[in-house]
């Protein structure tokens, strides 16, 4: 017999209880599980259907058997239970316009988009990481989704990094440095290898520092990640939809709503009779009040750098988020 450990957890949970209670956090805590981004297609006869979902998984590898579950209700649910073939199309990290293109319901989803048509005509789509062509071996009843397992028939895969999604918005992989590496590293600015040598590696250990920082000024305002991410670019471009907001934003489409959604209960954003999202003035006070404890965690974390050494750091930065292509 093993004792039990008891734990006293140093910050409270910010969600828990009965999901069907409090069904909206219950979605947000499996939103913390991080998944790759999958488009599944299908084809019936004439009819194209395909929808984003993180809901794939592998199964067996003899036989090779794969699954992913498609939600009752959408529009294009019929068509995915007759068809006799699914594709599941694995997004690679430049892909995000697309995973929100099909994430959205209604409309001609294959209008402008390059595809070409696989196993049982089910559509693949050009630029992924990697394709699973299935024949549909089987269903099982899941609540309001039906578990859909694939028998896979063909397999593609690129030499291309993935698309991920955790706690509501899109990432890219990263290597996760070695914590022992970081303490040898430490005081070794000019030392040799890829730790210090590339820029990307720099920066991703310089925005774990400030991010870790900047989520205290955060959890102090009570807000969230993705909701303070989102009352900053509502301000930034005011009385604009949703949709608009979401290439800048680099959110899933399901996660921007419901955040939404939680603004607008909390008294910090309104939408207009057409869908334009502007701050209220409790938001704007809020929104200043997050700007000023950035400002000063900032201004802690860049002290004992020179004015000089961080704005050209910051003229590196700007111009290298110029380059990157727009949605």
């Amino acid at each position: 017999m093993h004792a039990m450990q008891q734990f006293s957890p140093t910050i409270a949970a910010v969600d828990s209880g009965d999901p069907k209670a409090d069904p909206a956090a219950f979605r947000r805590c499996l939103g913390q599980f991080g998944t790759g981004v999958t488009v599944v297609t299908a084809a019936h006869g004439d009819e194209l259907v395909g929808m984003t979902a993180n809901s794939f998984s592998s199964v067996s590898l003899d036989p090779p058997l794969v699954l992913w579950s498609a939600k009752r209700t959408s529009q294009s649910f019929p068509t995915f239970k007759v068809a006799t073939h699914f594709a599941v199309n694995i997004l690679s990290s430049d892909q995000i316009a697309l995973s929100n293109h099909f994430g959205r319901s209604g409309g001609d989803k294959f209008g402008g988009v390059s595809w070409k048509r696989g196993i049982g005509g089910a559509p693949l789509l050009e630029g992924t990481l990697c394709s699973f062509e299935c024949r549909k071996a089987a269903e099982y009843p899941g609540g309001d989704h039906l578990i859909m397992l694939g028998e896979v028939e063909r397999f593609v895969r690129h030499d291309r990094g993935p698309l991920l999604f955790a706690q509501g918005r899109y990432c890219m992989a990263a290597d996760f440095a070695d914590p022992t590496d970081l303490s040898k590293a430490t005081g070794q600015a000019h030392a040799g290898g890829p730790m210090n040598e590339f820029m990307t590696a720099l920066m991703y250990r310089a925005h774990g520092v400030l991010s870790a920082a900047l989520d205290e000024g955060r959890h102090a305002e009570g807000l969230s990640v993705l909701q303070s991410r989102l009352m900053a670019a509502i301000e930034t471009l005011p009385g604009r939809t949703l949709a608009s907001l979401l290439p800048e934003l680099f959110l899933g489409l399901n996660a921007a709503e419901s955040t939404v959604n939680e603004l607008v209960r909390m008294g910090l954003v309104e939408a207009d009779a057409s869908g334009g999202l502007t701050l209220t003035a409790m938001g704007r006070d809020r929104n200043h009040a997050l700007h000023a404890r950035a400002r000063a965690i900032e201004a802690k974390e860049l002290s004992g750098i020179s004015p000089g050494e961080i704005a050209s750091c910051r003229h590196v930065l700007d111009k290298l988020v110029r380059r990157a292509p727009t949605a």
